[in-house]
């Protein structure tokens, strides 16, 4: 399927190049006059849907991303059918909805170098330090305006002598301009790394981000693979916090629906407002 996809994107007009992705789960389907339901179908649309899924195809240069149910990959995948290669699927923690699974994916064309049999992999922390990031949205050259509330922010994000986390929520029209800009100039005060992440809470037409699904990108960024990422989200903020403690990061976190979106997400602190 997707060497079939890849030859017809190559040759299709952009507005009609397809790209697929694909669930694999196994179970009963119960039919009535409504039409088909069951648990195994709800967690099949629940897998397909998910921003897990949906995130590894946009990221992806291939034309298909594929996930396999735990009982998929146990009962077929691992037993090597039709000389299927195991080692090609990534294991990884699906949170959609109320559904919390362990999945495993695969896009074709990348080897995931994953063992055979690590099919119930546990928390870990990262093997190897995490590459130093630098997230921030590009700056506005002619920023103007707010200049105020840009001098409170700088100087409560730089006080002497107070190394402990601070937290400035900002407020009002022009806070994402104003923050990344704010942002901008801080940057050289964080050697390590600088985190931007979108909540989606004023973006029309997205459903703002949960805490665990906002966990789990943050904890990407800081290096964790998905197989170690917490499906619960007080476990995963726990991991969170123990990842930045002792580090000077700057995260900046953009568009927040409220204050319990963000909660999990920050390091104990003493918040300002600007």
């Amino acid at each position: 399927m997707a060497a079939e996809l890849n030859r017809y994107n190559r040759t299709a007009p952009e507005a009609t190049r397809i790209r697929v992705r694909a669930v694999v789960h196994a179970g009963e389907v119960a039919s009535d006059a409504y039409g088909h339901a069951g648990k195994d179908l709800n967690l099949t649309f629940r897998l397909l849907d998910s921003d897990l899924l949906r995130g590894y195809l946009a990221n992806a240069r291939t034309s298909l991303v594929l996930l396999v149910s735990a009982s998929i990959y146990d009962d077929i995948i691992e037993q090597g059918y039709r000389e299927i290669d195991a080692e090609a699927f990534q294991p990884v923690q699906v949170v959609a909805k109320s559904t919390h699974a362990l999945a495993w994916v695969y896009v074709p064309g990348r080897h995931n170098g994953v063992a055979t049999g690590q099919q119930r992999p546990g928390p870990t922390t990262p093997t190897a330090p995490p590459a130093i990031p630098h997230e921030l949205p590009a700056d506005i050259p002619d920023f103007t305006g707010h200049e105020a509330k840009l001098e409170r922010l700088l100087a409560a994000l730089t006080q002497a002598g107070d190394a402990s986390p601070k937290v400035v929520a900002v407020h009002g029209v022009g806070k994402s301009a104003l923050a990344i800009h704010a942002a901008h100039q801080l940057a050289a005060r964080f050697p390590d790394g600088q985190v931007y992440l979108n909540l989606q809470g004023a973006a029309a037409g997205l459903r703002a981000l949960d805490p665990v699904h906002a966990l789990a990108r943050l904890l990407r960024t800081l290096g964790f693979e998905g197989r170690d990422i917490p499906v619960e989200v007080e476990e995963a903020a726990a991991r969170f916090r123990s990842r930045v403690a002792g580090r000077r990061i700057l995260l900046v976190l953009d568009n927040a629906v409220s204050a319990g979106q963000v909660r999990h997400l920050l390091p104990p602190a003493r918040p300002a407002r600007c």
